[in-house]
């Protein structure tokens, strides 16, 4: 095989708060099965994906969520899914948000 050949590995990406969190979730627990991590590990593998603003937000916050318990993970993505609420129309929200201020 030649050096470009396709192992099928997964893209890696990153979460600053600005992406779709619900697409960034989705592709986090993918690469856990692919790459088998333990329940354990699911959270740490998940901080390592945060920049910018999502990481503060994880450092102040989303820290709080993991307690060594087994619900830790999806508690985890349950907040940043609340604290990140995916913006469908950005423009349009943005547009809302500064008129009523």
């Amino acid at each position: 095989m030649g050096v470009g050949s396709s192992f099928g590995v997964l893209p890696e990406i990153f979460f600053s708060g600005k992406e779709n969190v619900s697409e960034f979730l989705d592709s986090i627990e993918n690469e856990l099965q692919y790459f088998e991590i333990p329940a354990n590990l699911a959270c740490a593998y998940l901080k390592g994906y945060l920049i910018e603003k999502a990481r503060d937000w994880f450092e102040v916050i989303g820290s709080s969520y993991v307690t060594g318990t087994e619900t830790d993970f999806a508690q985890l993505k349950q907040a940043l899914t609340n604290s990140f609420p995916v913006v469908i129309n950005r423009s349009e929200f943005e547009a809302e948000f500064y008129s009523s201020h």
